[in-house]
């Protein structure tokens, strides 16, 4: 299996949000993988966060740390950033869902750091797409582990991504269901995505897209029409799913999480 070169950056958050970004180096499923974390030694949620090809670590532990400030729960609050960078993101697009080494990464650090306790998987942009496509409905080890292993409240935060897959059968991987490369049972998936819960977060001016295939269209013309498109297919598939926009943001994870997602962290 192709070993995901995990790339981090540390850094000195000053100003209101300060802290020291701490960079820790672990071995999961035997691999070596090094990660920033941000927060205190004892905390009760949990934050994986996974930034886009357009975001920077800094960033984006930047604006989800201070969400979860402004939020009020900072100070039982850790923050894990980890960035796969160019090569993995390309890896995230093959149709080895049960096998990425991103689910094992992942679904280690996440029993190792999140057990017993809230966690919230957040992405921004192909960081999102990550999650959404990867992670959440596909029964891989990190689902299965979601479900069974966390044994404490579990949320998704997905920052506004070029296209989505939607729980649409008639529509063609990786947009819809028909054809999900997986191994596992295909009913099994929008009631495994009934049991999350989500928030979309999106900047009000991201009405970019780096996705202008046809699939990509009929989901709207831009990533906010795209995330709006979404929302309507998780609530008409009865999914938990509420949607937050940065007023006169465009495609900035930081500023986008920093202005959305606090309270639904804390909450």
């Amino acid at each position: 299996m192709q070993i995901l070169s995990i790339v981090l950056s540390s850094l000195l958050l000053i100003g209101q949000s300060s802290g020291q970004v701490v960079i820790s180096t672990t071995r999961i499923r035997g691999t070596s993988v090094s990660f920033a974390s941000l927060g205190p030694e004892t905390y009760d949620t949990a934050v994986f966060a996974i930034p886009g090809q357009e975001t920077t670590v800094e960033d984006m532990t930047l604006g989800v740390f201070t969400a979860v400030t402004n939020g009020g729960c900072s100070n039982r609050t850790k923050v894990f950033t980890v960035d796969f960078g160019d090569t993995s993101y390309n890896l995230l697009d093959r149709q080895l869902i049960g096998e990425l080494e991103l689910n094992d990464v992942m679904d280690g650090m996440v029993k190792k750091f999140g057990k017993g306790r809230k966690v919230v998987l957040a992405g921004f942009s192909k960081g999102a797409q990550a999650i959404q496509r990867k992670i959440e409905g596909n029964l891989t080890s990190l689902g299965y582990s979601l479900v069974h292993k966390v044994q404490g409240q579990r949320k998704f935060l997905i920052g506004c991504a070029s296209s989505w897959t939607f729980l649409d059968r008639n529509v063609e991987w990786k947009y819809g269901l028909n054809n999900f490369p997986s191994k596992f049972d295909l009913e099994a998936i929008v009631p495994l995505v009934q049991t999350n819960e989500y928030l979309i977060a999106c900047g009000s001016k991201d009405n970019g897209s780096s996705d202008n295939s046809e699939e990509a269209l009929a989901q709207g013309a831009g990533r906010v029409e795209r995330a709006k498109s979404l929302m309507n297919n998780l609530v008409n598939n009865g999914v938990k799913v509420s949607m937050k926009m940065a007023n006169g943001v465009g495609h900035n994870a930081g500023k986008v999480f920093e202005g959305t997602a606090g309270e639904y962290i804390c909450s």
